[in-house]
């Protein structure tokens, strides 16, 4: 299996395989040269169409806040491309201050907050993560967030899934008719 991966800056990237050493491959040294993109490209075509296929948010981040995979459903919602929100943070795309960073005098955390934790190991699950889309939009996701990893097992960015759970909300907090 050959994986892409790009660091956070988006300046370099390396081509790995299972059998690949890490001892003989440091990271900050490129395996893939620029010839060799084109075919890592179509090699990860596959799983750029699998994740697009998904109503849901998948993305993936890196060490240093910034999206290294998008799929469609997730960029479609801020009117933008996968291509165009590699590289990029939540700030520079758009998301306000207290979503990103939290409010505290409105009790919310935050999605760096979760970003920062899932970094150092753990897993996060919201089953109500409130995101506002627009002026006063806001719609529910139950998200999961879980370390992405390196094949030596170290954590190098944060992957995420999040699943639109407004109507169910609303269709579970109706009151049955009897």
């Amino acid at each position: 299996m050959k994986v892409l991966l790009l660091d956070d800056d988006m300046t370099s990237s390396m081509l790995a395989n299972d059998s690949c050493d890490r001892a003989s491959a440091p990271p900050s040294k490129p395996l893939a040269s620029s010839d060799a993109l084109p075919q890592i490209e179509q090699h990860l075509a596959p799983l750029q169409t699998v994740i697009d296929t998904s109503e849901d948010w998948i993305f993936a981040k890196g060490t240093q806040f910034r999206y290294i995979l998008v799929n469609q459903s997730y960029a479609s919602v801020l009117n933008r491309t996968p291509e165009s929100m590699l590289g990029k943070t939540d700030p520079e795309l758009g998301f306000s201050d207290a979503d990103v960073f939290g409010d505290p005098e409105k009790g919310t955390r935050g999605s760096r907050t979760d970003d920062i934790d899932v970094l150092s190991g753990k897993s996060i699950h919201n089953p109500s993560d409130v995101v506002t889309l627009g002026v006063g939009h806001q719609i529910i996701f139950d998200t999961l967030k879980k370390p992405l990893r390196s094949t030596d097992g170290s954590i190098v960015g944060v992957v995420s899934t999040s699943k639109h759970v407004t109507e169910s909300l609303r269709v579970e907090m109706q009151p049955s008719e009897s």
